[in-house]
C-alpha cells in the first residue's frame, strides 16, 4: 500500500512537473512577444518625437524667417519714410527760397 501510494504521487508530481515545464515555457514565448511589441512601440514613439522636434524645430525657422522679413520690411518703411521727409523739408527749402 505504501509504495504504492509513494509511486502514485510520483506520477502525479511527474505530470504536474512536464505541465508546469508547458505552461513556463508558455508564459516565455508570451512574454517575449510582448516584449517585441513594447520595443516596436518603443521605436515608433522615438520616431514620432523625432519628428515633432524637427516639425517644431522647422516651425520656429519659418517663423523666425518671418519674423526677420517683417523687421526687413519695418526698417525698409522707415527708411522710405525718412527719406520721404527729407525730400519734403528740401522741397519746403525751395519754395521758400522761390518765394523770397
Amino acid at each position: 500500500g505504501y509504495e504504492d501510494t509513494v509511486q502514485k504521487l510520483d506520477a502525479q508530481l511527474a505530470i504536474q512537473a512536464k505541465e508546469n515545464k508547458q505552461a513556463l515555457v508558455f508564459v516565455q514565448r508570451a512574454l517575449a512577444e510582448r516584449e517585441q511589441e513594447c520595443k516596436q512601440l518603443l521605436t515608433t514613439v522615438q520616431q514620432v518625437r523625432q519628428k515633432q522636434a524637427a516639425d517644431r524645430e522647422l516651425l520656429l525657422r519659418e517663423k523666425g524667417g518671418v519674423e526677420e522679413a517683417l523687421l526687413l520690411k519695418e526698417k525698409a518703411y522707415q527708411f522710405v519714410m525718412k527719406q520721404a521727409a527729407e525730400l519734403s523739408a528740401q522741397l519746403d527749402e525751395k519754395k521758400i527760397d522761390e518765394g523770397d
